[in-house]
């Protein structure tokens, strides 16, 4: 008995040795798990990245944007060849900033402008389909409709025609009964032993055969035929008018377009005219002041210089006194003669 009490407490003193051992090792791990959330430090912003290569003049990382020459510059560019007021140089961000607005302004005015013009004109072309499909179908139905009544008018002449026929069918057929009949009385004639009684009854039938026989089959029956060209074709008759109306459209379209060639060559042929009777004009203008400079007249009366007073005497140089005009020789003055010179 006392050795049992002994291990018990030797099983007791394990459990409590296990369980603080256990202790320990949570709160080690417990530890642990705690330092790093206590040594944490707050993450630096992350800047943005960049992928444009350096400068190809300095080899510099390319920090800057020249909005005015629309390229990017580094820092030496920007002292040098991008310096100055006529240069305007942000950075990166802020020339991205400013053309994305630009871009986003343009997607929605200019963009939204073109979308709403294109679907405004496939609205309009659905509207055009639509359109064209219910005139098609307007047309159909009424193309059916007058199909309808022409077969309409066509089975009721048919009708009326085959009905003629039947007329003519059951008369030949009538008269057909009655030859068999005649045929057959003249076999038994034939036959029979009673020449007598046949004697007698051979005019009797040879009269009946020729009244069969002269009958005229066409006054006989219905002289009104029918016949299938009676029929009515509207169809082909509706087909005729068409084709020659679009004959005639084609004639009066080509008409059209002679007189408008016509009308075309008769503008360019007045115009020509006009043209050549301007020339004509100036030419003749022309030829009118080169005649001026050397049109003749007589210094002391003014008289042109004529056929008719080549000769004359002139009334204003008959005084030797008189003092001879500028370019006028002495000995001129006084002979009563003209003394020609021109007029400009």
């Amino acid at each position: 008995m006392p050795k049992e009490k002994g291990s018990k407490k030797k099983g007791k003193s394990s459990a409590k040795s296990s369980k603080d051992s256990k202790g320990t090792r949570g709160s080690k791990t417990e530890s642990k798990s705690k330092e790093p959330k206590e040594s944490e430090a707050p993450a630096p912003e992350a800047k943005p990245e960049t992928t444009a290569p350096p400068c190809a003049i300095h080899k510099l990382p390319v920090q800057s944007y020249c909005l005015t020459c629309e390229r990017p510059v580094c820092e030496t560019c920007k002292t040098t060849t991008h310096y100055g007021p006529e240069h305007a140089v942000v950075g990166i961000q802020e020339a991205f900033l400013s053309q994305a607005t630009g871009l986003k302004r343009t997607v929605h005015t200019q963009l939204r402008v073109r979308k709403n013009d294109i679907l405004t004109r496939h609205a309009d072309v659905q509207l055009a389909i639509e359109r064209v499909q219910e005139a098609r179908a307007t047309i159909e139905r009424g193309a059916r409709a007058d199909l309808d009544a022409v077969l309409q008018r066509l089975r009721k002449a048919e009708s009326i025609k085959l009905a003629s026929c039947n007329e003519d069918i059951a008369l030949l057929k009538k008269e057909l009964a009655e030859v068999d009949t005649m045929e057959v009385d003249v076999n038994k004639l034939l036959e029979g032993t009673d020449y007598y009684s046949s004697l007698q009854k051979i005019p009797q039938m040879t009269k009946a055969i020729a009244g069969l026989l002269g009958r005229d089959l066409e006054e006989f029956m219905d002289g009104d035929r029918p016949a299938e060209a009676d029929l009515p074709d509207e169809v082909s008759l509706r087909r005729d008018i068409c084709e020659k109306f679009a004959a005639t459209t084609s004639m009066l379209h080509l008409k059209s377009q002679l007189l408008e060639t016509a009308d075309e060559r008769r503008q360019e042929v007045t115009q020509d005219a006009a043209e050549e009777l301007g020339r004509w004009e100036a030419l003749t203008g022309e030829y009118e002041a080169e005649l001026a400079r050397y049109r003749m007249r007589c210094v002391f009366c003014s008289i042109e210089m004529g056929p008719d007073a080549v000769n004359t005497v002139c009334p204003e140089n008959q005084d030797i006194t008189v003092m001879a005009p500028a370019g006028v020789p002495d000995e001129v003055v006084g002979g009563m003669h003209h003394y020609w010179a021109p007029s400009v």
